[in-house]
């Protein structure tokens, strides 16, 4: 189960690597899409820029929302128990149900 490990770690680093790049090359001062979206809002089909925006650029959101829960399920994944751990948990946990000792009440004191 350990090498299943391993294997992430290439995929972590250069998905930091990515995310460290883009957020140092950024430019300083960013520039606006004002005019951008004030020229395309006749073809949005609305009259509020934030609206445009939203509801033609809502599918790329989705998506890269979806993406990010995948990586946070995945990396769940990765840190959890190992397979014999939890089937030596399971085993401990029917032996003492088997036996009566979970949820039964002790009467005999």
């Amino acid at each position: 189960m350990k090498w299943r490990r391993w294997l992430l770690l290439p995929l972590i680093l250069a998905l930091a690597a990515g995310l460290g790049y883009t957020v140092l090359s950024l430019p300083d001062q960013a520039h606006g899409l004002q005019n951008a979206v004030a020229g395309q809002l006749k073809n949005s089909g609305v009259s509020n820029p934030v609206t445009a925006v939203l509801l033609n650029f809502r599918g790329y959101d989705t998506l890269l929302e979806m993406v990010a829960l995948l990586l946070a399920l995945l990396g769940v994944w990765s840190l959890g128990a190992s397979p014999a751990l939890h089937s030596a948990h399971l085993r401990a946990n029917l032996t003492l149900i088997s036996q009566g000792g979970i949820g039964s009440q002790e009467t005999d004191r």
